[in-house]
């Protein structure tokens, strides 16, 4: 399947690590230069913001599946090429779903922990065959990583679910995974 587009899963808010602004400006970046449409959640605060400009700024489409009660909480980012404006978080879910490749997970907070658990899910079920790529910065991601192995240690899920999804470093390693040349 060749790859178009590549939903992102990342956090609203502003981190404390600036490196994580950069990773995410840095994704974006990568998705504009590939051709590729950004499908995301919409919102323009946060690492969401940052890599949905990047990614406009360098000529990407950017899709956003923006529910119309975070409003208030989270503007629609003024970078989308189009929205979908939904009513709940599991429509937003359903949407990024049904208009993405492949998926890549960026820092992020328990909105990204229930998008990245709906598509371990779907894909240890066998109902979703896209990549899952985390791009594991200064090790964010390892004691989400260190759950699963204890979860699966306590035979509460299938060795399986390691498959699922890979750790890369670097955003131009999750891309090369996807299978571009950089």
């Amino acid at each position: 399947m060749k790859i178009k587009s590549v939903c992102v899963f990342c956090g609203s808010r502003v981190p404390h690590n600036e490196s994580f602004i950069e990773l995410a400006a840095r994704c974006g970046e990568v998705i504009g230069e590939l051709g590729l449409t950004l499908v995301y959640g919409g919102g323009g605060t946060g690492l969401m913001g940052v890599v949905s400009k990047a990614a406009n700024e360098r000529g990407a489409e950017v899709v956003g599946i923006y529910p119309r009660f975070l409003h208030e909480r989270e503007p629609l980012s003024r970078h989308v090429s189009e929205a979908f404006i939904v009513d709940s978080m599991f429509e937003r879910k359903k949407i990024m779903i049904e208009r993405s490749d492949a998926f890549i997970i960026l820092p992020g907070g328990v909105g990204t922990l229930d998008e990245i658990f709906e598509i371990i899910t779907l894909k240890t079920l066998e109902m979703l065959d896209k990549p899952l790529i985390f791009i594991n910065k200064d090790g964010y991601w390892d004691t989400l990583n260190d759950m699963l192995r204890h979860i699966a240690d306590n035979n509460l899920v299938s060795p399986h679910v390691f498959d699922s999804y890979r750790f890369v470093p670097t955003v131009e390693e999750a891309f090369i995974k996807l299978g571009f040349k950089l």
